[in-house]
């Protein structure tokens, strides 16, 4: 539930073990499995960074690259989630699809066959309708990567 992690001062990111002791905080953070996380995001619950500071990588690969384009990464809908429409509703129905994205990147797309839907400010948050059947979700923006493809089913 809660997991100790050594914390770059200077950026607020995780530490790595080269990183000098004076720039160094251990800060105590909760943990939670994929599907609580975004929850805890919502509730502002403390979570660890993911990303490790420049300043101190973990590994050679760590090393953030100035040049290198982002990845985004689609963290809510999981890959292969299952969805029911509620028949007796007579208002649209949606899921809120959360895409995740270095601070470089200032709007994202999240398309789904040929739908593409917005996201313009961090955190990137897009309504997708729900229709029944399978769809195929992947976010994208300028100067980034793409996200991996993600298949959802609405029932």
């Amino acid at each position: 539930m809660h997991e100790r992690v050594q914390i770059d001062r200077r950026t607020g990111l995780r530490a790595g073990a080269g990183c000098p002791d004076e720039h160094v905080d251990p800060r105590v953070f909760e943990r939670f499995a994929p599907p609580f996380l975004d929850w805890a995001l919502t509730a502002r619950r403390s979570i660890a960074p993911l990303q490790y500071s420049p300043f101190c990588p973990e590994t050679e690969e760590d090393e953030i690259d100035a040049e290198a384009p982002a990845l985004l990464r689609i963290a809510y809908p999981l890959d292969g989630a299952r969805f029911s429409r509620d028949p007796g509703l007579a208002s649209p129905q949606a899921i809120r699809v959360r895409v995740e994205a270095p601070p470089s990147i200032s709007a994202v797309r999240v398309r789904a066959g040929s739908r593409v839907l917005f996201a313009r400010a961090a955190p990137f948050f897009v309504d997708f309708p729900l229709a029944p059947g399978e769809h195929r979700l992947r976010a994208d923006a300028d100067g980034a990567l793409p996200s991996a493809e993600i298949g959802i089913f609405v029932e």
